[in-house]
């Protein structure tokens, strides 16, 4: 029995040694864990990049706030077009304007 549970579980193995293993696993299935950083161990120095202070991606210049918000919402927008106003013909009349038809 004993020769059976140290096949089964083993004690005697280096826990590195399974990390070793597992590296060996993502890297040949790309089997990352869910939210696992990927380290594609790219050489930085070469490039003159500094991954833990540079921005990738595009970067908006335009700091526009609540886009969403104005979107849904466009009479929060102030640099929007707004619509139209109608006014009644008795109102036209009124402010001294014509009426016509």
């Amino acid at each position: 029995m004993g020769q059976v549970r140290s096949v089964v579980f083993p004690t005697d193995t280096d826990p590195n040694a399974a990390s070793e293993g597992l590296e060996l696993y993502v890297k040949s299935h790309g089997a990352f864990g869910p939210g696992e950083q990927r380290h594609r161990n790219y050489d930085w120095a070469a490039s003159g990049v500094d991954p833990a202070a540079h921005r990738f991606g595009a970067v908006d210049k335009d700091d526009v706030r609540d886009g969403v918000r104005k979107a849904l919402q466009p009479g929060l927008d102030q640099t929007a077009p707004q619509p139209a106003k109608l006014a009644a013909k008795i109102h036209q009349v009124w402010l001294g304007g014509s009426a016509r038809r």
